[in-house]
C-alpha cells in the first residue's frame, strides 16, 4: 500500500570475448570477411541484450503500478466492509440492550403492579373478614345479653317471690336466730374480703413478677440475636471472601455452574416467597377459623356450665351469692391481667419475628448482590465466542422468560380470582352456620346471672381486642413482606439493567477487537502476497540471465 517499489534489476554484461590468438596477418579477402561478421554480431547481441533489458525493466514497473493499484482498491473495500459490519453490530447491539432494558423494566412493572394487586386485595379481604367478624360477634353478644338480662329479669322476680314467702315464715322464727346469722355473715363477709384483699395482692404481685420476667427475657433474646446476627455477617463477609477467592481459580465451567445456581437461587428464594406468603394467609385464616370455633365451643361450655350451676344454686343462700361476687370479681382481674400479658407476648413475639425476617431478608439481598457482583467480575473475562453465543441464548431465555412470565402472571390473576371466590363462599357459609347456630343457642339457653353477664362481656372484650391486634399484626406484616419484595425487585432490576450494560460493553469491545484483528491478518496477508510476487519476479530475472 505505501511501501516503497523494488529497485530496478542489475543488468550484468557479459565480458568482451577474448582478442584471438596472434596469427600471421595473410591479407586475403575471406578473413576479412570473417572479422566484419563477427564484430556485426557482437554488436547485435549487444543491442538485443539492452533491449531486453529495457523491455524487462518497462514490464516491471507496469506490473508493480497495476498490483499497487489492486491492493489500494482491495484495501478499501476491506476497510469499508469492515467499517459497515460494525456499525450494524453496534447498531444491533444497542437495539438488543434497549429492548433487552425495556423488557426488563415492562416485567418489573407489570410484577410490582401484580404484587401491589395482590396486596390490596389481600389487605381488603383481611379488613372486610374482620369487620365481618366483629359485626358477627357483636351481634351474637347483642343478642346474648338481650336474652341474658331477660333471664336474669324472670330470676330476679322469681328470688323475690321466694323470699317474700321465706320471709312470711320466717316470721316465727327467733331474734336469737336472726342476730347469730347476722353475725355469722358479717364474720364470713370480713373474712372474705379480707382473703380477697390478700390474693389479689399476691396476683397483682406475681403479675409484675412475670412481666419483669419476661421483659429480662426478651432483652436477653434481643441481645443474644443480635450478637447472632453480627456474627452470622462477619461469617458471611469470611466465608464471601473465601469464596470470591476460590472463584477466581475456577473455569469456565464453574461459572456457567454458578450462573445457573444463582438464577436457581433467585427463581427458589421468589417461589419460596410465595409459598411463604400463601402460608401465611392460610395460618391466618386457619387462626381466625379456630378462634371463631373455640368462640362458639367456649360460649357453648359456658352456657352448659351456667345451666348447671343455675339448677345448683337455687338453694345456696345470701352468703353463697355474695362469696360467688367476690370470687367472680377476683377470677375476672385474674383473666384481664392474663389477656393482657398474653397480649403483650404475642406483640413482642411478632416484633422479634419481623425483625428476624428483615435481618434475614437483608442477608439475603447481600448475598444476592456478592453472587452478583462476583458473576459479573468473572463473565468479564469469557471470550469473543462465547459472548457470541450469550446474546443469541440471551435472545432465546427472554422470549422463554417473557412467555413464562406472563403464563405466571395469567395463573396467579387465576388463582386470585379463584380464591377470593371461595373465600367469598366459604364466608357466606360460615355466616349462614353461625346465624342457625346462634338461634339454635338462644333457643336452648337457660336463665344466667349478674356475674354470668359481665364474665361473657369480659371475655368477648378480650377476644374483639385479640383479633384487632392480630389483624393488625397480619396487615403490618403483609405490607413489610410487599415493601422487602418491591425493593428485591428493585434491586434485581438495577443489578440486570448493570449486567445488560456490561454485556453490552463488552459485545462491543470484542466487535473491535475482532475488527482490529481482522485488519492485522488481512494486512500480513498482504504482505506475504507481495513477498511473494517480488520473489517470483527475482528468480524469474535469475531464469533469463541463465
Amino acid at each position: 500500500m505505501g511501501s516503497k517499489s523494488p529497485p530496478p534489476p542489475q543488468i550484468i554484461y557479459p565480458p568482451a570475448p577474448p582478442p584471438p590468438a596472434p596469427t600471421t596477418q595473410v591479407p586475403t579477402q575471406s578473413l576479412s570477411s570473417q572479422n566484419a561478421l563477427n564484430e556485426v554480431s557482437a554488436k547485435q547481441q549487444r543491442l538485443n541484450m539492452e533491449l531486453g533489458a529495457e523491455l524487462d525493466r518497462t514490464n516491471k514497473e507496469f506490473f508493480t503500478s497495476q498490483n499497487i493499484r489492486q491492493t489500494e482498491s482491495t484495501g478499501a473495500q476491506n476497510r469499508l466492509q469492515l467499517k459497515v459490519a460494525g456499525e450494524e453490530d453496534r447498531a444491533t447491539a444497542r437495539v438488543t440492550g434497549q429492548e433487552r432494558r425495556a423488557e426488563v423494566a415492562e416485567t418489573g412493572l407489570q410484577y410490582r403492579r401484580g404484587l401491589e394487586t395482590a396486596g390490596a386485595q389481600d389487605r381488603l379481604t383481611t379488613a372486610e373478614t374482620g369487620r365481618q367478624q366483629r359485626l358477627g360477634i357483636e351481634t351474637t353478644g347483642r343478642e346474648e345479653r338481650l336474652s341474658t338480662a331477660e333471664r336474669g329479669r324472670q330470676q330476679r322476680l322469681g328470688i323475690e317471690t321466694t323470699g317474700t314467702q321465706q320471709r312470711l315464715t320466717d316470721i316465727g322464727r327467733g331474734v336469737q336466730e336472726r342476730l347469730s346469722t347476722a353475725e355469722r355473715g358479717r364474720q364470713q363477709r370480713l373474712g372474705i374480703e379480707t382473703t380477697g384483699v390478700q390474693e389479689r395482692l399476691s396476683t397483682a404481685e406475681r403479675g409484675r413478677q412475670q412481666r419483669l420476667g419476661i421483659e429480662t427475657t426478651g432483652t436477653q433474646e434481643r441481645l443474644s440475636e443480635r450478637e447472632r446476627g453480627t456474627q452470622q455477617r462477619l461469617g458471611i463477609a469470611a466465608t464471601g471472601l473465601e469464596q470470591r477467592r476460590g472463584i477466581e481459580t475456577t473455569g469456565q465451567q464453574t461459572r456457567l455452574t454458578r450462573a445457573e445456581e444463582g438464577r436457581q437461587q433467585r427463581l427458589g428464594i421468589e417461589t419460596t416467597g410465595a409459598q411463604q406468603r400463601l402460608g401465611i394467609a392460610a395460618t391466618g385464616l386457619e387462626q381466625r377459623r379456630g378462634i371463631a370455633a373455640t368462640g362458639v365451643e367456649q360460649r357453648r361450655g359456658i352456657e352448659t356450665t351456667g345451666t348447671q350451676q343455675r339448677l345448683t344454686d337455687i338453694g345456696r343462700g345470701i352468703q353463697q351469692r355474695l362469696g360467688i361476687a367476690a370470687t367472680g370479681q377476683e377470677t375476672r382481674l385474674t383473666e384481664a391481667e392474663r389477656g393482657r400479658q398474653q397480649r403483650l407476648g404475642i406483640a413482642a413475639t411478632g416484633v422479634e419475628q419481623r425483625l428476624g425476617i428483615a435481618a434475614t431478608g437483608a442477608q439475603q439481598r447481600l448475598g444476592i448482590a456478592a453472587t452478583g457482583q462476583e458473576t459479573r467480575l468473572t463473565e468479564a473475562e469469557r471470550g469473543r465466542q462465547q459472548r457470541l453465543g450469550i446474546a443469541a441464548t440471551g435472545a432465546e431465555t427472554r422470549l422463554s422468560e417473557a412467555e413464562r412470565g406472563r403464563q405466571q402472571r395469567l395463573g396467579i390473576a387465576a388463582t386470585g380470582t379463584e380464591t377470593r371466590l371461595s373465600e367469598a363462599e366459604r364466608g357466606r357459609q360460615q355466616r349462614l352456620g353461625i346465624a342457625a347456630t346462634g338461634v339454635e343457642q338462644r333457643l336452648g339457653i337457660g336463665a344466667t346471672g349478674a356475674q354470668q353477664r359481665l364474665t361473657q362481656a369480659q371475655l368477648l372484650g378480650g377476644q374483639e381486642r385479640q383479633i384487632g391486634l392480630r389483624g393488625l399484626e397480619d396487615r403490618l406484616t403483609t405490607a413489610e413482606t410487599g415493601r422487602q419484595q418491591r425493593l428485591g425487585i428493585e434491586t434485581t432490576g438495577r443489578e440486570q439493567r448493570q449486567t445488560t450494560r456490561v454485556t453490552g460493553e463488552e459485545q462491543r469491545a470484542g466487535i473491535r477487537e475482532q475488527a482490529r484483528e481482522t485488519r492485522a491478518i488481512d494486512l500480513q496477508r498482504e504482505m506475504f502476497r507481495r513477498y511473494k510476487e517480488n520473489r517470483d519476479f527475482e528468480q524469474a530475472q535469475r531464469a533469463y540471465r541463465v
